[in-house]
């Protein structure tokens, strides 16, 4: 039983889940993959969500075994700090001494971006709850934000932006494609890439599968021999164009993070400009952490009761 489960269920049985819908409603967890250098945002992160969000939902925040510790000060009843190296399988582990790279036994050295995609892909189905939101540890909730609200007539949100075609990413949609059976295209008609995902456990059951009749091996293999790779497209383009209506998924455009992907540096007159921007949709808001803009300056305003005053 995986360190995960055993917080789940407190020393019993995990059972496979059998899905939601009219019978039962369904559970929720988030997850947050944190890094040593993400210290100070996933601590705002925790703070918003205090009064903004059910504290009796469980939070798992994943990261390297060697910062379990530092991170332990933030566990809490519904928060569990777990060690990547307990989601992933014994084959994949760190390089001694590297900071960007992981070792693996039957594919290429993996890098720290693809390895967080792989604990996000794995995680899922080690835990007990029916519907994962993936909230990075940039991300701050500035108001309420209930769960359920992603869930209507038993089917889950699924963020999906058609039309949205980075030449960039041409390489994640073509991954997908050869890892799903499909032909293999340029771009699958919409982006899934957000702030706030929210993943069905049994999508990502069935995407492992799909995974595995296609290649033959086990998925993860098959997955780790691709250089380019996108979690969300990998789970988006399987949802809409294998699984179609079986998915339990209704796609939505909406976006609900207030978001700035620019890295450069920014004034306190463009913070608050930022914040200034916020629409009564957004319940939270990402500043990418490799604009290195600390936490410090923006916290007042996160954490401020009614985000409107931010304005």
């Amino acid at each position: 039983m995986t360190p995960i489960q055993e917080f789940v269920y407190e020393g019993g049985v995990a059972q496979r889940s059998e899905g939601f819908g009219a019978v039962r409603s369904p559970s929720f967890a988030f997850v947050t993959l944190c890094a040593r250098t993400d210290f100070d945002r996933c601590r705002l992160l925790l703070n918003s969500m205090e009064d903004r969000v059910d504290r009796a939902i469980p939070h798992y925040l994943a990261v390297d075994r060697l910062d379990v510790g530092a991170f332990g000060e933030f566990a809490r009843d519904n928060v569990r700090v777990v060690a990547v190296e307990d989601i992933l399988p014994w084959w994949i582990r760190r390089f001694p001494g590297a900071k960007k790279w992981w070792a693996s036994l039957k594919s290429l050295p993996i890098r720290n971006w693809l390895l967080q995609q792989y604990v996000k892909l794995s995680l899922p189905v080690q835990a007990a709850e029916d519907v994962f939101l993936f909230v990075d540890t940039d991300v701050a909730f500035v108001r309420p934000f209930d769960p359920r609200s992603f869930v209507r007539d038993g089917k889950v949100r699924l963020f999906r932006v058609p039309g949205a075609n980075p030449v960039e990413h041409a390489q994640w949609h073509r991954t997908a494609g050869k890892l799903l059976g499909l032909p293999v295209q340029d771009y699958y008609g919409a982006s899934y890439i957000g702030n706030i995902v929210s993943w069905r456990k049994d999508c990502v059951r069935a995407l492992h599968e799909r995974i595995e009749r296609v290649s033959g091996r086990p998925w993860l293999e098959a997955v780790a021999r691709h250089w380019h790779l996108s979690e969300y497209v990998l789970y988006g383009a399987h949802a809409e164009h294998v699984l179609g209506d079986d998915a339990g998924h209704y796609y939505d455009d909406l976006v609900v993070c207030h978001a700035r992907w620019k890295p450069d540096p920014m004034t306190d007159d463009e913070l608050a400009a930022f914040f200034g921007g916020l629409r009564e949709h957004h319940v939270a808001i990402m500043l990418t952490g490799k604009a290195r803009v600390s936490p410090d300056r923006y916290a007042r305003y996160v954490l401020r009761q009614n985000a409107a005053d931010a304005r």
